[in-house]
């Protein structure tokens, strides 16, 4: 059986991230390593990196259209080392700004969603002595698939 449009949405927001390099015109390599679940930390070794995170689901019907409106949270937690000559503050921003962009390039996940709407973020504070910059951005993931059916 095919994956679900909510799995499909998912692993191409996966593959989207995974264009994030500077050779592709960004400004880190955050999608060297994109990784699924909030089981998990990234290690400094993992770096730079990120965190796909799916987190609560809505949804309502058109029952006369035969489809369902579905509205997911997805986190993305977004990391990388930086330099004692650097700051964290604007390393986050090259970070958000880069996933901002990419998503940009394929809004609608190549006809898998409606629309991603950027949430909110925050650029996290490092821990005393450990240089690693973090952001976390929250998205709102709206697709559709026919009514009681997330398959089509």
């Amino acid at each position: 059986m095919p994956d679900s449009i909510r799995e499909q949405a998912v692993q191409a927001l996966e593959t989207l991230l995974a264009t994030i390099t500077t050779v592709g015109g960004y400004n880190t390599n955050l999608g060297n390593k994109i990784y699924r679940g909030s089981d998990r930390a990234l290690e400094v070794e993992e770096l730079p990196g990120a965190i796909i995170v799916e987190g609560q689901e809505s949804s309502d019907s058109e029952v006369t259209m035969d489809r369902d409106h579905h509205y997911l949270n997805i986190s993305i937690e977004a990391r990388k080392e930086y330099a004692d000559t650097e700051n964290y503050q604007q390393e986050g921003n090259k970070m958000l700004a880069d996933i901002i962009k990419v998503i940009g390039t394929d809004p609608d996940l190549g006809g898998l969603v409606i629309d991603i709407t950027n949430q909110g973020n925050i650029i996290d504070r490092p821990e005393a002595e450990a240089q690693i910059a973090g952001v976390d951005i929250a998205l709102l993931v709206h697709y559709r698939t026919q009514h009681l059916d997330p398959y089509n």
